[in-house]
């Protein structure tokens, strides 16, 4: 099973690559009252990040619940 995660990671890895050096042009992203430039490129790769970051806190955070739970059933 960690040999397919291995696989799989570096899958994504390749293809967020392919499409950084596809994407290079400049986008202009707008939040209310505040907006930047950047290349789509960075843009995707740096969401890419915090939602794995994002992931790994979550589950780390459900674990942790679930260890609590089962302490407290005992």
């Amino acid at each position: 099973m960690k040999k397919i995660h291995s696989i799989s990671s570096i899958i994504v890895i390749i293809l967020v690559a392919i499409f950084a050096l596809q994407n290079t042009s400049i986008v202009e992203v707008k939040l209310l009252f505040w907006g930047f430039s950047a290349q789509i490129a960075l843009l995707v790769v740096i969401l890419i990040g915090l939602g794995f970051i994002l992931g790994v806190l979550f589950s780390g955070f459900s674990k942790h619940k679930e260890k609590d739970e089962a302490n407290h059933s005992e």
